[in-house]
C-alpha cells in the first residue's frame, strides 16, 4: 500500500503508547514500514522529552511511544508531550498486557484473549470514611466516556467479523484462590508454571470497562471484589493519565502477550475509515 511518508509533525494521525519494552517491542512488529530507520526527521516540541518511533500501520502514519517508568503520572506527561508534539493525532492507542477478571458473569476470559476498553473507571478515586472507602462515582467526578465514533467503532468489535479464538486447549481457568506468578517460587505446590509458557492463537476479543488505578492489584480476592461492583473485565495502570491528556483514546490490552494485543490493534487500524480531509485555503479557492 502506497503511502505517503509525512512532511511533517502534522501529518501523523495516529499515537501508540506502552508502558513497558516488551509492549513497544510487539507494537513495533505491526509496522509496515519505518520513517526513521536513517534519524528522525521530525524532531519534537521543545519541552518534550519522549522518544518515538515513526511510521505506517496499514493506512495510517503513526508514532508510537514508551513511558520512561510506569503510573499515572508518567503516563500523563508522556501523553501531554505527544499532543504537544504531534497536534494533527485524532486517536491514542494504550496497547500492551494488563490484569484480568477470569470471570465475567458466564463469560470465560483465558489467558491470550483481549480487552478494549469502552469506559474506564477509576475504582481508587475514593473517600476515606471511618468504615471504608467509598469510590467518587459523580458524573463531574468520573472521566469522560470516548467519543462517538470512537463508540462506533467498538460496536464493530461485537460483531461476528471479529477474530475469535479457536478453542480452550491451551488454556486453563482455576479457581480464584489458587496462586499464580513467579514471586511464589519458593511454594512450587503453588505454583502453576504453565502459566507462563501457555501458547495462544488468535485472540477472543471483550469489548468492556476497565478498572483504573495507581495501585497494582496483587489481591484476587480484592480482583474480585472490585469487578463485581463496578462491572470490569479488567485492570489497568497508565489509561487515567493518558485518557485525562487524549480524550479519544482506545485501551487495547492482552491478558497473557503483549503480541496477541498488538495483533488487534492492527486488525483496529484496519478497521477504521479514513476520513476525508479538510481543504487547503488555496484548494477551496479553486486553485493550488
Amino acid at each position: 500500500m502506497a503511502v505517503r511518508r509525512p512532511s511533517g509533525r502534522k501529518d501523523f494521525e495516529i499515537g501508540i503508547i506502552c508502558a513497558l519494552p516488551p509492549e513497544y517491542d510487539a507494537v513495533s512488529l505491526i509496522f509496515d514500514e519505518f520513517w526513521d530507520e536513517d534519524g528522525d526527521p521530525y524532531g519534537k516540541a521543545t519541552g518534550d522529552h519522549n522518544y518515538y518511533t515513526t511510521g505506517r500501520i496499514g493506512k495510517y502514519n503513526v508514532v508510537l511511544a514508551l513511558l520512561s517508568h510506569i503510573g499515572k503520572t508518567n503516563a500523563t506527561s508522556a501523553a501531554h508531550s505527544l499532543r504537544l508534539s504531534y497536534s494533527g493525532l485524532w486517536l491514542v492507542l494504550l496497547v500492551g498486557i494488563c490484569g484480568r477478571v477470569p470471570r465475567v458473569g458466564a463469560k470465560e476470559i483465558l489467558l491470550g484473549n483481549v480487552v478494549i476498553s469502552k469506559t474506564i473507571v477509576q475504582y481508587d478515586f475514593s473517600r476515606r470514611y471511618p468504615n471504608g472507602f467509598i469510590r467518587k462515582d459523580t458524573i463531574k467526578d468520573n472521566l469522560s466516556k470516548p467519543n462517538k465514533e470512537v463508540r462506533n467503532l467498538l460496536v464493530m468489535f461485537k460483531t461476528d467479523r471479529k477474530y475469535n479464538y479457536p478453542g480452550t486447549a491451551e488454556d486453563k481457568l482455576f479457581e480464584s484462590n489458587y496462586t499464580h506468578g513467579r514471586e511464589y517460587r519458593r511454594t512450587p505446590s503453588h505454583v502453576c508454571d504453565e502459566s507462563f509458557n501457555l501458547s495462544c492463537e488468535e485472540p477472543a476479543i471483550y469489548v468492556g470497562p476497565i478498572a483504573l488505578g495507581d495501585i497494582v492489584i496483587k489481591s484476587r480476592e480484592d480482583r474480585d471484589t472490585i469487578a463485581r461492583k463496578e462491572g470490569v473485565i479488567a485492570f489497568e495502570m497508565e489509561a487515567v493519565g493518558v485518557w485525562e491528556e487524549l480524550p479519544c483514546c482506545i485501551i487495547i490490552k492482552g491478558n497473557f502477550a503483549a503480541a496477541t494485543a498488538s495483533s488487534v490493534t492492527k486488525v483496529l487500524l484496519e478497521r477504521l475509515i479514513q476520513e476525508d480531509k479538510p481543504l487547503a485555503p488555496a484548494m477551496r479557492d479553486g486553485g493550488f
